[in-house]
């Protein structure tokens, strides 16, 4: 597998308040990384900067082998595609006109309008996510599920190398997080799409990934699979809670248990 994305001695952070601290990190092409850690440890800040919303204050970020810098925001679009957790939408928009947002980046300078080709991109991207019956109903009448597949739909329609999804399944039943991380994982494998992935259920990290970033204190704690990860001297540490580690009895996978305290009193 080829070198995608390099994060190098990366600290940045909002006006003096310094948030990630020397990040060092690589991403190979067709990986599925989770980047887990408690609130506040920099995980959305370190999404900011793959996108160039955030300039880091030192270090560099290299995609493709390029220095970010050197790469326009429309060149970006075009490869990096990010689906964020507090995705603004105009409920007033249909479906689709939301998911043509996504062919934006490959509109020439006196193209103002869609043409066939971003029609078809747009409905095979509804077509991935099983909502093309929804097409031209208006965001208003969707379900938050729903409007996280829209979401991704418009990802998928900038067809993108790398696509960053900030805790794609939050706030939503367990029969949409299924569905949603089975179509992430279809992305992966069958579009060859190499994903970031920001999670707050650890479960759900470690059984979707292949490789786990925790980070604590807007620093890396520790870079590695699953089991090497999720540790209960991991987890405790980091979290400052008591947890049970188990194996999954199908995929091997750490399963963690969190551990209340009247349990420990008895």
């Amino acid at each position: 597998m080829s070198l995608l994305l390099e994060v190098i001695d990366v600290s940045c952070g909002y006006g003096e308040k310094m948030v990630l601290k020397n990040i060092n990190l690589s991403v190979n092409e067709g990986e599925v990384l989770g980047i887990i850690g408690p609130n506040g440890s920099g995980k959305t800040t370190l999404f900011r900067v793959i996108t160039k919303i955030l300039t880091p204050f030192y270090g560099k970020v290299r995609f493709e082998g390029k220095d970010l810098k050197s790469i326009s925001r429309k060149e970006l679009a075009k490869k990096v595609a990010l689906v964020s957790q507090d995705s603004i939408f105009d409920l007033t928009m249909s479906v689709m006109d939301f998911v043509l947002l996504g062919r934006i980046p490959y509109r020439s300078t006196f193209k103002f309008f869609e043409d066939d080709e971003d029609m078809r991109i747009a409905c095979d991207s509804l077509s991935q996510t099983g909502l093309l019956q929804l097409k031209d109903e208006p965001m208003s009448n969707l379900s938050g599920g729903e409007r996280q597949l829209v979401s991704i739909s418009k990802a998928i329609a900038q067809n993108p190398k790398l696509l960053l999804l900030d805790e794609p399944t939050s706030h939503l039943d367990i029969g949409h997080q299924v569905r949603i991380l089975n179509l992430l994982r279809k992305l992966n494998k069958e579009k060859k799409v190499t994903e970031i992935v920001v999670f707050h259920d650890l479960n759900m990290a470690s059984e979707f990934c292949d490789r786990l970033l925790l980070l604590s204190g807007g620093q890396i704690v520790i870079d590695g699979p699953p089991k090497q990860v999720l540790t209960f001297e991991n987890v405790e540490t980091v979290y400052e809670t008591m947890v049970i580690v188990k194996e999954n009895p199908i995929s091997s996978k750490p399963y963690i248990f969190p551990v209340f305290e009247e349990w420990v009193k008895k």
